[in-house]
């Protein structure tokens, strides 16, 4: 990303986002939205001290959500699809299960997958609209809506640019015991690795963990998951991208 085209980016954005007619608190609002837009896209980067700069403006309880509704199948969240009652689709993968967290609520059974496999179907996690952190833990429906920007982001993505210590260290047991965790006494790649997964806990089901994963990979550490994939007879692979659909395994004569 260029300097030319980070400017281009925040005054389109904004503008998009504002209009002609908006008052000052909107455009307030509006520079945060951008900022999380920017903060967001250097941090994909790996450029941790550009998304630093722009994570430090946002406030701690700022939020943005993307909303969907049962109006009709469009406006659905897809997820609920995928989780359905008959059938599911999508599993927890082995390192999200038996945590005891109310982050990521897990099913106390599990039910025969779409191709046949016995899977845990994901529960609404924190970052759902609706989420309570209270047993018993909720189902993920066609109206619940997902945060997609937030101050608790900004503060992670500020936390992992100034690297372990002290402050890591607090931020950490923070989040913690935000999920009524004990506090841990971390130094080094240990706390890295904890601020990591308190991370994954965090953002489950958000569509992070990618990008995430790519980011610690190319920094050195490969957590991408291995073994078989949760709900399909494939294993994950070498690749770090989506498993590859069946569909196109079998309709593409080329793959």
């Amino acid at each position: 990303m260029s300097r030319s085209a980070e400017r281009h980016g925040l005054r389109s954005s904004a503008l998009a986002v504002v209009g002609g007619g908006a008052t000052l608190r909107q455009g307030a609002l509006a520079a945060l939205f951008c900022g999380c837009g920017l903060y967001f896209a250097w941090h994909s980067k790996g450029d941790l001290e550009k998304a630093r700069t722009y994570a430090l403006a946002v406030p701690d309880g700022y939020e943005r959500l993307a909303y969907y509704s049962a109006n009709s199948a469009r406006e659905n969240n897809a997820i609920q699809i995928a989780v359905r009652q008959a059938q599911p689709w999508l599993g927890m993968q082995a390192r999200f299960r038996s945590l005891d967290d109310a982050r990521v609520p897990q099913p106390p059974t599990p039910r025969v997958s779409l191709a046949g496999n016995s899977i845990f179907p994901p529960q609404k996690p924190s970052m759902y609209g609706g989420w309570t952190g209270r047993p018993p833990a909720q189902s993920i429906d066609v109206a619940s809506s997902v945060r997609f920007a937030s101050g608790l982001e900004a503060r992670y993505i500020v936390a992992e640019a100034d690297g372990s210590g002290a402050a890591m260290l607090t931020f950490v047991n923070g989040r913690r015991a935000s999920a009524g965790k004990p506090p841990v006494n971390l130094d080094g790649a240990a706390l890295v690795t904890e601020f990591r997964m308190q991370r994954a806990f965090d953002f489950y089901l958000t569509g992070q963990r990618l990008g995430d994963l790519r980011r610690y990979a190319d920094a050195g550490t490969d957590l991408f998951p291995t073994g078989k994939y949760p709900t399909l007879r494939d294993s994950y692979g070498a690749m770090h991208c989506f498993i590859v659909p069946l569909s196109e395994k079998s309709s593409n004569p080329n793959y």
